[in-house]
C-alpha cells in the first residue's frame, strides 16, 4: 500500500520537481537525472516525512540539497544555483491544498496556467524569459542578441517572474490575469 502512496506522490509532484532542480541548475539533464535521484532519496527517507508538512517542500528541500551537493562536485557549475530562498518562495503555491476554492489545484493546472501567462507577457520579457529557461542562454548572451544592456535584462526578468506569479494566481483563483506592462 505504501507503494501506491508514492506512486501517486511520484506522479502529483514529478514535474513540479523537475521545474524546480531546472531552475537551479539550468540544466536539463542534470536536472531530470537529480529528480530520479530526489524521488529515491524521498523513497528510502519516508519514514521521516512528517504529515502535517507539504509534500512539494518537503521534496524541494531535498532536491535543493542533492543539487547543491552537485554542483560543489561540478564547481565551474557553481555559479549557476541561485538562491535558494527566493525559488521556494516562488514555489510555494504549489503547497497550497488541491481545493480549487482556496486558489490550490494540481500541478497540470499551473502548468496550463503557465503557458497561457507566459502568452500574455509583453514581448521583450517574453523573449528573455524564453532565452534564459527554455534555452539556457546566460545574461550576457540574451542582452547581447536583444541589444540591451545586461542590466535591462536582469530587470525584463524580474519583472516578468513577478507578472507570471500573479498571473497564476489569478488564474487558478478567478480565472483572469492582469499585468503590470
Amino acid at each position: 500500500m505504501q507503494d501506491k502512496a508514492f506512486e501517486l506522490v511520484f506522479r502529483e509532484h514529478n514535474r513540479m520537481v523537475t521545474a524546480y532542480l531546472h531552475t537551479l541548475t539550468r540544466d536539463w539533464g542534470v536536472a531530470l537525472d537529480l529528480t530520479q535521484e530526489v524521488f529515491v532519496v524521498a523513497y528510502r527517507k519516508l519514514d521521516e516525512f512528517d504529515p502535517t508538512k507539504s509534500v512539494g517542500a518537503w521534496l524541494r528541500g531535498i532536491a535543493r540539497n542533492l543539487a547543491r551537493n552537485a554542483l560543489r562536485r561540478e564547481f565551474r557549475r557553481r555559479e549557476f544555483l541561485w538562491d535558494g530562498n527566493e525559488i521556494d518562495h516562488m514555489f510555494a503555491c504549489f503547497d497550497q491544498a488541491a481545493d480549487p476554492a482556496a486558489g490550490g489545484g494540481p500541478w497540470e493546472d499551473r502548468l496550463q496556467a503557465l503557458h497561457a501567462c507566459m502568452a500574455r507577457l509583453p514581448g521583450r520579457q517574453r523573449k528573455v524569459i524564453d532565452l534564459f529557461y527554455r534555452l539556457g542562454q546566460k545574461a550576457r548572451q540574451i542582452a547581447a542578441s536583444l541589444g540591451i544592456q545586461e542590466q535591462t535584462v536582469f530587470r525584463l526578468a524580474c519583472r516578468a517572474r513577478q507578472s507570471l506569479r500573479v498571473c497564476i494566481e489569478n488564474l487558478t483563483r478567478q480565472g483572469e490575469a492582469v499585468f503590470d506592462e
